[in-house]
């Protein structure tokens, strides 16, 4: 069974306390950000136990308009467990905690 981006995104945030995400309106924007941030954990994960390939998945395959974006959303091809979901969460933040870190405020 496969396992939604979702669940570790949601472990990522129950990690941070940051109001970044909530200035910003369009939620694809965010949740392009935070795929960033998994493809980073993805790769600083050496040896996991489980696949970490990825597949995308269309949610509106059934739409017959044309001009009728699909919704697409992506997912890991194994069943992560909880160990995988929470060391991924904490990959993710540390990068986003390099990023604030590095940020031009605290640069100057």
């Amino acid at each position: 069974m496969a396992t939604p981006f979702l669940k570790v995104y949601d472990a990522f945030l129950a990690r941070i306390t940051a109001d970044e995400w909530t200035l910003e309106e369009e939620l694809a924007i965010v949740e392009r950000d935070w795929q960033e941030l998994l493809k980073i954990a993805i790769f600083r994960f050496k040896y996991p136990r489980v696949s970490l390939d990825i597949e995308e998945v269309n949610l509106g395959e059934n739409q017959t308009e044309e001009n009728t974006p699909q919704l697409q959303t992506y997912q890991f091809v194994g069943d992560l467990t909880n160990d995988e979901i929470q060391l991924l969460a904490l990959y993710m933040k540390h990068e986003w905690v390099k990023r604030c870190i590095a940020s031009w405020e605290n640069i100057r």
